[in-house]
């Protein structure tokens, strides 16, 4: 493996045949929640490839700053939204015999109104986007379909490509892998919708395995394909006052555990007194409040505890090179691979995670401390004490080892440029 990519990729092309990409997305690039993750990779694509990008959800607005070579096509998300489009979707679904498969698999909950509607809503979005993406696709070859996300929509665009005769592939992260991270419990047209792909990219090579136990028959389309970020221009540094700081940044959503990490500080207070500490989180969300009443109960806590709200991509990485920071942790229950633990590592910060998903594959005990799946609040609470009672020396050395993590794996132009590659090999089947 090179960098990030576990599959080979094909030789450069010139620039008088560069290959055509569209790129659906969820709503980049209008300006929100993508561009931190989005805003990189497509800079580094566009090196090598021209790029349309389709979101699927949301159209309007402001529009983030992208390459020259890098076009915007906003009628996908607009015909999802009309009233044409969403009938055109639900007619298909109703009449559509995969769709009462999907609901009879839910079994015992078959007949629960919210499992049918959601069955229903998710088939209407990926039948639109095929009925959209096929009109659209008979004029736009030769071209190579890739899908950020392994959605519903994802699943329409697959399925359109399927029609036409042109590749697809898709990234697969976490929310959209994991059943744990669906609020359904299950993930319905996930299977069938995986299989209109020629290649399914998971972020981590856990992400593989799970979908190659579930899915066997997709084995051989699956693959690892790792984002990755910029280095700041500032590495991040140690407290030298004698505080030991912690970092935490996720979305307050119950897969996140911050709770458990507010529990955490409080046996660190009570059962740590010698270890005096900070705790800043980054983020917010509906287990908020939650988090705050704990913090909240616990005397003398309140004040060790920060919490900076949602922030853009740019001010955390900023954050994270301007201020102190000893520690960064994630206790999540369910994850693909976090980009917030390669910021934290580009910046040389010790990593202590849970062992779920893709965390293992950048957390160990050299660079930070990898912790049981399902931990009690002491067992986190340990983990930080250990790295904290470490020499100077042996942090610092803990440091080094975090930003290597990075640059071994996790470097965005080294991951970009072999997945461009890889679609420059897809687009050269179509030619």
């Amino acid at each position: 493996m090179k960098g990030g990519i576990e599959v080979p990729g094909a030789g450069p092309v010139t620039e008088a045949m560069r290959p055509r990409v569209l790129l659906f997305t969820d709503t980049y690039p209008v300006a929100g929640a993508e561009d931190p993750f989005l805003a990189v990779e497509v800079r580094e694509l566009a090196r090598r490839l021209d790029l349309v990008l389709i979101p699927t959800t949301h159209a309007r607005g402001l529009l983030s700053p992208v390459p020259t070579n890098v076009a915007f096509e906003a009628g996908l998300a607009e015909y999802l939204m009309s009233i044409r489009g969403r009938v055109a979707g639900l007619l298909r679904t109703l009449f559509h015999p995969g769709t009462y498969r999907e609901v009879a698999s839910f079994r015992s909950r078959a007949i629960d109104p919210r499992v049918v509607t959601a069955v229903v809503v998710r088939g209407s979005r990926m039948f639109g986007t095929q009925r959209w993406l096929r009109r659209y696709l008979v004029q736009a070859r030769p071209v190579v379909a890739y899908t950020w996300w392994a959605s519903s929509a994802g699943y329409g665009v697959a399925r359109a490509a399927s029609d036409v005769g042109i590749p697809s592939v898709t990234r697969i992260h976490g929310y959209e892998l994991y059943p744990e991270q669906d609020r359904l419990g299950r993930i319905p047209f996930q299977e069938s919708g995986l299989a209109r792909f020629d290649a399914v990219y998971s972020v981590s090579r856990a992400g593989a395995e799970y979908l190659a136990g579930e899915y066997p028959s997709l084995a051989p389309r699956l693959h690892v394909a790792r984002l990755g970020i910029d280095a700041w221009p500032l590495l991040g540094r140690p407290s030298t006052d004698g505080i030991f700081r912690i970092l935490s940044c996720s979305s307050c959503v119950s897969i996140k555990r911050v709770d458990l990490l507010a529990r955490a500080m409080a046996t660190l207070l009570h059962e740590h007194p010698e270890v005096d500490f900070r705790w800043t989180h980054i983020g917010a969300g509906p287990t908020l409040a939650g988090v705050q009443q704990i913090v909240n109960s616990e005397t003398g806590l309140s004040e060790r505890c920060t919490f900076t709200g949602v922030l853009t991509g740019s001010a955390v990485r900023q954050l994270m090179a301007s201020e102190p920071f000893d520690a960064f942790v994630n206790a999540s229950s369910s994850e693909g691979l976090p980009v917030t633990l390669m910021e934290a590592s580009s910046n040389g910060m010790p990593l202590i995670a849970t062992s779920v998903g893709g965390n293992p594959e950048i957390v160990n005990d050299v660079n930070g401390r990898l912790i049981e799946a399902n931990p009690e609040p002491h067992t986190v609470a340990d983990a930080l004490v250990q790295v904290r009672l470490l020499s100077l020396g042996a942090r610092d050395e803990m440091r080094a080892a975090s930003f290597r993590t990075w640059e071994a794996s996790f470097v965005a132009r080294n991951n970009y440029s072999e997945f461009a590659r890889v679609l420059e090999d897809l687009w050269s089947e179509t030619t």
